[in-house]
This record gives structure tokens, sequence and C-alpha cells, in this order.
């Protein structure tokens, strides 16, 4: 099964626990890859061209939820991030694992 690590390029304790992740995939006989995640920045640009919107209707009882999480940076690129596995998922019509960095050695416990 393949496993993609969310990996935030360029903060070397991501890419440091990405690393211990992506051996411990291959050690429980997983096919990992890396995953480079979504900023703050470029998860506009993602989810605008993938029609991804929030309800912005004040009348909804979860309107202040969703004002929140996409008006926090860190919260929208981990939603891009994982929106966009998903995606992956359905293009190769297979499932997947999705591990975060702090994640590291979380596939123990599936086998």
């Amino acid at each position: 099964m393949k496993v993609f690590i969310i990996t935030i390029k360029g903060m070397d304790a991501s890419e440091r626990l990405a690393e211990k992740a992506f051996t411990s995939a291959e050690t429980y006989g997983y096919d990992p890859y890396y995953f480079p995640a979504y900023t703050k920045d470029d998860s506009i640009t993602f989810l605008e061209a993938n029609n991804v919107r929030a309800v912005w209707n004040e009348d909804t009882p979860y309107f202040d939820l969703y004002n929140r999480w996409t008006s926090v940076g860190g919260t929208r690129g981990c939603f891009a991030s994982h929106y966009s596995l998903w995606l992956k998922s359905v293009e190769i019509n297979e499932p997947i694992i999705i591990l975060e960095t702090e994640e590291e050695d979380l596939l123990a416990g599936l086998i």
C-alpha cells in the first residue's frame, strides 16, 4: 500500500521526521512517497483551481468554523494537502495512507 508523507519543504524538523517516517514505512513493507505540503500561499491557488470554497453563508451553524479555517494559512495548507492526496487516491483508484511528519512510527500499529 502506498504511504504519502506530508513534508514541509525547507523546515528541518519536518524533513528530518519525514525521513524517519519514510524508513518506518519501508520497514513495515509499505511503499512510501514524500508529498510536499501546500503552504498558506500556494493552497489558495490550488483550492481555487479545484473549485473548493468555504461556505460563506452566515445563516449556517458552521459559519464561524468555516470562516476560521479559511483565514488561518496553516489550516488551509493542511486541508489542501490532504484534499490533494484524496484526489490522488481517486486518480490511482486505490486506498492510501497519509502521514504527517509527527507520525513517524504510526505504521507500527497498522499491521
